[in-house]
């Protein structure tokens, strides 16, 4: 997009700087508008954003659509299905992908099933403890029971030991059964959650591109280089995708200002 023709080199430059470091709309500090963008990028894969000649305003990755052209790459924008912006209108900027050369693709599906496994480990953690799983106490009778008595029994047990005042829900055995002490699913260390938990999140961090040796902590002496590292592997790279998509925008060399980081 051209900057207003009234407007000298120096002025122009001077907006350029102000929409990019301090003011990019009236309605946004910077600092909101780059979170909206950065995080489009990393759960969508793509970050989409318009200027109207005057202000920079993100525009949701979810909602747009690119079409495509056999010549110029890009023939045009539309957005939420109406809108239709035209290429030099919309700054594009998109994360890798193996199945198209306009869209990118998030960085989290590759790590979708991590997170799925992640979400059910935890899911039977709940419902294990809830359900009883690991009963601490056991009523036994010889007698048969119906289960209406039992669920009546282990009401009334309830009423009178809650479990808020540090009371056990026992598990009610008749017709003669004992409980027996068996060997390995007794705890989440036995089981080996822990280990496992680890591991999934190493994958997701892996998928997103962040070293895993930053959450290790361990030796203070180490914080330092570790964080030189997320930054030289893990933001650059997306703050160079960004500033590439700027440049193509305003016609202007832009540079990441890191001397304060």
């Amino acid at each position: 997009p051209e900057y207003p023709a009234h407007l000298p080199p120096s002025q122009k430059q001077k907006t350029a700087l102000n929409l990019l470091n301090s003011r990019p709309n009236p309605y946004q500090s910077v600092q909101e508008f780059r979170k909206n963008i950065f995080t489009d990028y990393l759960l969508e894969g793509n970050a989409f954003i318009y200027y109207d000649g005057a202000f920079l305003y993100h525009l949701p990755a979810v909602h747009m659509v690119i079409n495509p052209d056999t010549k110029t790459f890009i023939n045009g924008y539309k957005y939420n299905g109406v809108t239709d912006f035209l290429p030099n209108e919309v700054a594009h900027f998109k994360d890798l992908s193996s199945t198209s050369i306009y869209r990118g693709t998030s960085r989290l599906q590759a790590a979708s099933r991590n997170i799925k496994i992640l979400y059910k480990m935890q899911d039977f953690q709940e419902n294990f403890f809830d359900n009883g799983a690991i009963f601490t106490l056991a009523i036994t009778t010889d007698n048969t029971l119906s289960q209406v008595a039992k669920d009546k029994t282990i009401q009334n047990w309830i009423k009178n030991y809650s479990p808020k005042q540090g009371g056990k829900k026992p598990v009610i055995l008749d017709s003669g059964l004992k409980p027996v002490q068996l060997a390995g699913a007794n705890s989440f260390k036995e089981m080996d959650f822990d280990t496992s938990i680890k591991t999934h999140n190493v994958k997701i961090l892996e998928t997103l591109g962040v070293p895993p040796v930053i959450l290790d902590g361990g030796n203070q002496a180490n914080i330092s280089p570790n964080l030189r590292l997320f930054y030289l592997e893990t933001v650059m790279p997306i703050i160079r995708s960004y500033i590439s998509a700027m440049e193509l925008l305003t016609g202007y060399d832009i540079d990441a200002i890191v001397s304060n980081v």
